[in-house]
């Protein structure tokens, strides 16, 4: 079995989207009296079209109120409606009013001491490629204690985007947000022991299984490969699989395959396990995982 180990930096700012199942009703009647929480929720319900048809228009109108009424996550999400359009659909100008109007009441707020605003003005910045002017902010946000704040700035100090590259101070801040319960900032932690020729497995461990236990999907599954291969621990094949079977629970495609072929394997063989996890594997798009579903139906065997 080939199993190679990921050593992606993730940068993904994460917004829920998954409101759907919250009392639409409930959240008009508070945006209507004045909650602007209310409104973003309404405006991200809408945007994600979780639950209700997607509407965007909906979804600008609620996300302004959130962001008029100084909520961070509806000016983040307001400007990012912008962003995001391309072609036919930018008007340059309208999309410049609205990030500016977005971005300075996030500026405001985090004069204010609202950590999340400075996080969200700072990531404004950064996807207007402008990392120089989103350091301070995320430096702000990690210095009240929002631990993705340092994570994000730990990245900056890492690849050298908007500051000078330092990879001490670095894994510095990706330590402050991995204690402050940040998955991403375990994960690059973890990923700093084994970059650049270090290949400190032992080290990575604690990190990946912290980021593991967080969430984070590419945390169980280097778990899974160190302990495949005995790397910096003694090798450990049923966990191994249970760190695969993990990184597949949480939507990991190369987890449900790797898993699947573990349990065609050794004593643990489960065929009917092993093909429900290479379906899943298939359904998420991995070739191989396809191709060894099928050809294990082909053999007469099934789930």
């Amino acid at each position: 079995m080939r199993i190679a180990i990921y050593m992606v930096i993730f940068l993904l700012l994460h917004i829920s989207t998954s409101h759907g199942a919250e009392d639409v009703g409930a959240l008009e009647r508070a945006c209507n009296s004045g909650d602007a929480t209310g409104c973003t929720r309404l405006g991200l319900i809408y945007y994600g079209g979780k639950g209700r048809p997607q509407d965007t228009a909906r979804a600008e109108d609620y996300l302004k109120k959130g962001c008029e009424g100084k909520d961070a996550r509806g000016c983040f999400m307001w400007a990012i409606l912008y962003l995001e359009k391309e072609g036919a659909e930018k008007d340059t100008t309208r999309s410049k009013e609205v990030v500016d109007r977005a971005r300075t009441t996030l500026e405001d707020t985090c004069g204010r001491g609202d950590r999340e605003a400075c996080f969200f003005a700072a990531s404004i910045s950064r996807r207007e490629k402008r990392p120089e002017e989103a350091a301070p902010f995320y430096q702000k946000a990690c210095t009240m204690g929002y631990a993705r704040g340092c994570s994000t700035l730990g990245y900056l100090y890492l690849s050298g985007t908007g500051v000078d590259k330092d990879a001490s101070r670095a894994q510095a801040l990706f330590e402050k947000g991995c204690n402050m319960d940040d998955a991403t900032g375990c994960f690059n932690l973890g990923l700093l022991y084994i970059k650049d020729g270090r290949e400190d497995y032992a080290g990575a461990v604690s990190p990946f299984t912290k980021s593991c236990k967080l969430g984070l999907k590419r945390g169980c599954f280097n778990l899974g490969v160190i302990y495949s291969l005995g790397k910096g621990v003694k090798q450990d094949i049923g966990k191994a699989r249970d760190f695969f079977e993990r990184a597949c629970t949480l939507k990991d495609k190369d987890g449900c395959f790797n898993a699947g072929l573990m349990y065609l394997e050794g004593k643990e063989l489960d065929v009917s396990r092993a093909m429900g996890l290479l379906k899943s594997a298939c359904t998420m798009g991995h070739k191989k995982g396809c191709d060894a579903y099928r050809m294990l139906e082909e053999e007469g065997l099934s789930e």
